[in-house]
């Protein structure tokens, strides 16, 4: 079982996306059209040093796991069999999922940045509400392979894309929860489980061999029958959609 993992705010730096930007023209021009502003410009240059402020790391990060993704199904031709993403890259996620297409992410993004940064304590709640009404302005299909949500630690399932983005706000990020059931849904269903972290870094690679040492001990038994259950109904799905 393949998982494609996708980092969020904390990841980036100054110079990632490299050649990126110069492969992918088409979908730059619509980021900077969307955007404002040149997106290779404030990855690689960061002139007037607006890479760390929240409204633009959002939409840096997004664009540039976005492109990484792209290049890795070009240069491999195989996709995953589920995806995840830390915070905002969750983003990424649902994209890679084909939830949405680029500029609707990158919209959703933007102003999910605009409207964190003007939080502060005791505001988090208008921000999420604000954001719950911006994301019924658009539509999301079901994913074309299966997504695990930040909020619940389990999987994508049914019509809860736009709930869960905006509770994602002012939540937690569940992410130990996340590769925790993942390597036990391989346990479940009798494969390895093999990580890949898609982006620029390895951030999350390095949080995942600590959660893996943290997790010598076996999954109790409740857990696994209902990870057994999940399995099989994720191949009926899976078989239905297209998935698999």
């Amino acid at each position: 079982m393949k998982v494609f993992m996708f980092a969020g705010q904390g990841s980036h730096y100054q110079g990632m996306g490299g050649s990126l930007f110069d492969e992918f023209k088409p979908l730059v021009r619509q980021a900077d059209y969307i955007l404002g502003y040149s997106i290779k410009e404030l990855c690689l240059e960061d002139p007037r040093k607006e890479l760390n402020r929240t409204q633009c790391t959002g939409p840096a990060l997004y664009v540039v796991n976005a492109l990484s993704y792209l290049k890795k199904i070009a240069q491999t031709g195989k996709k995953p069999d589920v995806l995840v993403g830390h915070g905002l890259g969750e983003f990424n996620a649902l994209l890679a999922a084909e939830c949405f297409n680029f500029e609707t992410g990158l919209r959703l993004v933007q102003r999910r940045g605009v409207l964190m940064s003007h939080s502060v304590d005791g505001l988090t709640a208008a921000a999420q509400e604000k954001f719950q009404q911006y994301l019924q302005c658009f539509h999301f299909g079901e994913p074309r392979v299966p997504v695990m949500c930040n909020l619940t630690a389990r999987p994508y399932l049914g019509g809860e894309i736009a709930t869960a983005l905006s509770h994602q706000i002012a939540s937690t990020v569940s992410w130990c929860e996340n590769i925790r059931y993942l390597m036990a849904l391989g346990v479940a269903r009798g494969e390895p489980v093999s990580f890949e972290e898609v982006g620029q870094g390895d951030t999350l690679m390095k949080i995942l061999k600590t959660i893996k040492l943290q997790a010598a001990d076996p999954a109790p038994q409740p857990y696994l029958d209902e990870l057994t259950a999940l399995a099989a109904k994720l191949r009926r799905v899976g078989a239905r959609m297209g998935w698999l």
